[in-house]
């Protein structure tokens, strides 16, 4: 079985380099895309990941809302510009995968290292 990853990102171009350089680092990897929470859930629902990369604030929510349903196995690096520290903690008690949250701006390289790290992990 193919390894499968999600990137749920609202700002396009973003979303657009990131899988673009995923794919190049990670040629064998399935990617899915989504936009918004709405079609993060239909995917979830349809797939199984081995990570998911999310931004934070996303227009139809946040990522915590997907981190507290069925995605709470699947390893999940958050992207955000924003300090939300009680936040993060408050979902990391409900969670039985990892939760990585990095800061923006963040570099691919440092997405890439986790994404490394974490698909070692779930072969």
């Amino acid at each position: 079985m193919s390894r499968r990853i999600l990137v749920i990102e609202d700002e396009a171009l973003f979303r657009e380099q990131l899988v673009e350089y995923l794919s190049l680092v990670f040629p064998d990897l399935s990617i899915d895309q989504a936009s918004t929470l709405a079609e993060a859930y239909d995917l979830c629902q349809r797939h199984l990941y081995h990570l998911i990369i999310s931004d934070c604030v996303l227009p139809d929510g946040n990522a915590c809302d997907l981190l507290r349903t069925s995605c709470t196995r699947v390893p999940v690096i958050v992207l955000t510009g924003y300090v939300q520290p009680e936040l993060f903690a408050r979902v990391l008690e409900q969670r039985s995968a990892p939760l990585e949250v990095l800061y923006k701006p963040v570099s691919l390289e440092k997405i890439r290292t986790l994404v490394e790290r974490y698909l070692a992990r779930n072969p």
